[in-house]
């Protein structure tokens, strides 16, 4: 019996899916609610009668009887919701497809659970609530699936993939259901009134089931055979109409065919032919269009200049005046625009004997234009927000046309006139001008669409400002540059505020002198160049004596006066390409690339640092000023940066250990010592934490009283 349950319910769903696709392709609204009821009422038999027929299957082991009223309520429960869910699942969009499938699977559930009701036998049942839960959102998502399934899937041949989601969601349900139910047989029999023995009504249910099925299937093949045949009778019918158009004669299908719309006028200017396209874009006849009736259709606002234009060109006979764009109404309502134009015949006296026209749509064209001149509304709007110039360059003329904020950005008045090549590059500066030129050629040759550049352009008044130009290039056919459209934006500030951020990273603000980033940068680029060219870099580091009490005894004003006066004093000292930087606090340092030999000695840093021999002038005070220096030579003493700036360090250490004003040049034993003494350090904190220093204490006594006067400690390291 259970192979017969799988029969009905795929035969079911099967004819269920065919009746729903006859749906889809009602003539009426009335027809599809009709084949929707129907698909709905085969869904909810087949449901059913695949319920009591498997359960024919324990029909003799538990003598099954059932309650009429309850199957009878199931069977109406069931129909009704897949009747309200195929009415539901018949929209435009898929969600409504998937809600519709819900009801159907809701309906499903709800017969299946009446079905099980109306059983009486004599057992004991449990249920497995997982098994059953796992039964209902089976079955409800499946059919849910189906009906998705219907919108996705509704041309494909009897919609299996729906049909096929519809069988599987109803075997799914019942037989998880199934299997979630245990049965345990009583000894005695329970007495149930009211009910009678499933097997005596099953096979009639059953059989009527399957000729219900059957029938409907009959039916819908025999609809679905009559819409192919009446699909193949509008076929033909069009194959007719379609030969019957081609056997017209050539004038009226070159008519017809024509984009324009030709026209015949009287001499008086009364129409008297209209091609049929007319009624195709205007509606009514071709009749209304006849004599003046044509003036209907056009706008109001375009007919009067139309009718004047008209009446002048019959009274004057002048078919070059008979030239205009108007809007016409068209069959939706809606206004396009049209090109009318008309030329007279006239006899062998010269008499006018009709007027020849032709209507042309051009209304994308007038759109075009619109918005063309909407754009460049836009964009001159846009520029004059912006304060842009705004240039046009033709190549076929070799003219540049100017608009925008010429005259609030450039002060060049009253440029109306289009310029040439050389007044551009007359106006670049004389230092840009190379570079400007070889980046738009790079631009054209590389068959690129735009073009910017950063350079200074001289305004009217002589002085140069920093503009960016930015242009599309605009190519022909041969992918040669033919126009280029583009503007010039005045970026002065934004240079200036650069220029600042610069300043204010990579200098001093009090001295001006580049700063410890900026000197690391410098570094870098000497050693490099010199090594490239063979050369030795010389590195002073200089640091004022008592700079402290300076600021103690007169002020920070007083300090910052005379760090500003040895930065000058530097400055002046220093060949040109030196460096002269200060790395904090009263610590200067100087780079001197491109040193030969000769030059890297102790005399060339003395002679640099001269100028500071001499007292300095500070609010009226004559106040000396008192360093020590030290220097290193790149690559003798360091091949690093990091390392030559140490060398120049303890050179600086060794002077400082000497007399105020001392310069020190660095030697390898400078480097031994710090190690020594690094090394004698570290032995000392390492003795000191191994607790390897201990104190000694031994008696002061005086030799007058013989009392002990104090104590000397004596500190003993022991290795």
């Amino acid at each position: 019996m259970v192979a017969v349950a799988v029969a009905v319910c795929a035969l079911g769903s099967f004819t269920s899916a065919v009746i729903i696709q006859r749906a889809f392709v009602a003539a009426t609204r009335t027809i599809r609610m009709w084949w929707l009821t129907l698909a709905g009422l085969i869904t909810g038999v087949t449901i059913w009668t695949t319920h009591y027929t498997a359960m024919l299957g324990y029909a003799a082991q538990l003598a099954l009887r059932i309650y009429t009223d309850i199957a009878g309520l199931s069977l109406a429960s069931c129909t009704i919701l897949a009747i309200s869910g195929w009415l539901v699942a018949f929209g435009d969009t898929r969600q409504r497809g998937m809600l519709g499938g819900a009801l159907v699977g809701t309906g499903l559930a709800t017969a299946h659970f009446l079905d099980t009701y109306s059983l009486r036998f004599s057992a004991v049942t449990r249920y497995d609530p997982d098994l059953l839960v796992i039964s209902v959102v089976a079955g409800v998502g499946i059919c849910a699936g189906a009906g998705w399934l219907f919108q996705r899937y509704r041309n494909v041949p009897i919609a299996w993939p729906a049909a096929l989601a519809l069988m599987t969601g109803t075997l799914a349900l019942h037989f998880v259901a199934m299997a979630s139910l245990t049965v345990t047989p009583l000894t005695t029999e329970r007495r149930t009134g009211g009910t009678v023995d499933l097997s005596a009504i099953a096979t009639i249910v059953v059989f009527g089931c399957i000729m219900i099925l059957v029938v409907a299937l009959t039916v819908a093949y025999h609809s679905q055979r009559l819409a192919l045949a009446t699909a193949a009778d509008r076929q033909r019918l069009r194959t007719a109409l379609d030969a019957l158009r081609a056997s017209e004669t050539h004038h009226r299908a070159s008519i017809e065919l024509n984009p324009q719309l030709p026209w015949l006028a009287d001499a008086s200017g009364n129409v008297v032919e209209m091609a049929p396209h007319w009624v195709e874009l205007v509606g009514g006849s071709l009749a209304d269009a006849l004599g003046l009736g044509w003036t209907a259709s056009v706008h109001p606002d375009d007919l009067p200049g139309v009718a004047a234009l008209w009446s002048q060109a019959i009274e004057n006979g002048d078919g070059k005046i008979a030239d205009t764009r108007y809007r016409l109404r068209m069959q939706d309502g809606a206004y396009r625009w049209f090109r009318a134009r008309a030329r007279p015949r006239r006899d062998e006296v010269g008499q006018i004997t009709a007027w020849y026209g032709t209507l042309e749509d051009i209304d994308d064209q007038v759109a075009s234009e619109l918005a063309l001149r909407e754009s460049e509304e836009r964009y001159r709007l846009a520029s004059r927000a912006t304060n842009d110039v705004i240039w046009d360059w033709s190549f076929e003329q070799g003219r540049a046309t100017w608009g925008g904020a010429v005259e609030e950005v450039l002060g060049y008045k009253n440029l109306n006139e289009t310029t040439d090549l050389k007044w551009w590059l007359d106006r670049i500066h004389p230092g840009d001008v190379d570079h400007v030129i070889a980046a738009q050629k790079n631009a054209f040759d590389s068959g690129g669409s735009e073009w910017d550049q950063e350079y200074k352009f001289r305004k009217a008044d002589g002085t140069y400002i920093d503009v960016a130009s930015r242009c599309l290039i605009i190519r022909n056919e041969h992918g040669e540059p033919a126009r280029l459209v583009g503007s010039m934006l005045d970026i002065t500030a934004r240079k200036q505020a650069e220029e600042s951020l610069q300043q204010a990273a990579y200098h001093d603000p009090l001295t001006k002198l580049p700063n410890r980033a900026h000197y690391a940068r410098m570094l870098d680029r000497a050693l490099a160049r010199a090594g490239k060219m063979s050369q030795y870099v010389g590195l002073i580091v200089l640091d004022l004596n008592n700079f402290k009490t300076l600021n103690d005894s007169m002020g920070h004003a007083a300090g910052d006066a005379l760090l500003c006066e040895i930065a000058v004093r530097l400055l002046r000292s220093v060949p040109p390409e030196a460096t002269v930087a200060r790395l904090g606090g009263d610590e200067f340092a100087i780079i001197l690339p491109g040193l030969s030999l000769l030059d890297a000695r102790e005399e060339t840093v003395r002679k640099i640092l001269a100028p500071l021999e001499s007292p300095a002038l500070i609010e009226g005070l004559r106040v000396a000023i008192s360093f020590c220096a030290g220097a290193s030579i790149w690559p003798r003493d360091a091949e690093t940066p990091g390392e030559l700036m140490k060398c120049a360090d303890l050179a600086l250490y060794a002077a400082k250990a000497d007399l105020p004003g001392t310069i020190r040049v660095f030697t390898p034993a400078m480097r031994e010592v710090s190690e020594s003494r690094a090394t004698m350090l570290a032995r000392a904190r390492s003795a000191l934490d191994d607790d390897r220093i201990v104190p000694f204490y031994q008696p002061k006594v005086c030799l007058r009283t013989g009392q002990i006067a104090g104590f000397e400690a004596l500190l003993r390291w022991h290795d």
